[in-house]
């Protein structure tokens, strides 16, 4: 999860490629529930088709914590904060 992306963003293109640390100098990206920074995907059986969910929220205000924690904790502090929300499947 990245947050505390500023409000004024058009597009996150590459951000969430570590290597090429692409994603906006204010933004923070989490660890995810193994423990490290990224994305952490389920591996559908077969290959078979899938799709991902992507959601964007606006808060109220940053969230004052920092990259170690997981996505359980950042998700409890987005919900608590939010104002809108809005998701996209992919």
């Amino acid at each position: 999860m990245i947050f505390n992306i500023p409000s004024d963003l058009k597009e996150l293109k590459g951000a969430g490629d570590l290597v090429k640390n692409l994603a906006p100098k204010e933004a923070i990206q989490s660890n995810n529930e193994g423990g490290f920074p990224g994305h952490v995907s389920p591996f559908p059986l077969n290959d078979s088709a899938h799709q991902y969910m992507v959601t964007v929220w606006d808060l109220k205000l940053k969230i004052s914590v920092d990259k170690s924690v997981g996505a359980a904790y950042l998700g409890f502090n987005i919900f608590g904060r939010a104002l809108t929300k809005a998701s996209i499947v992919i």
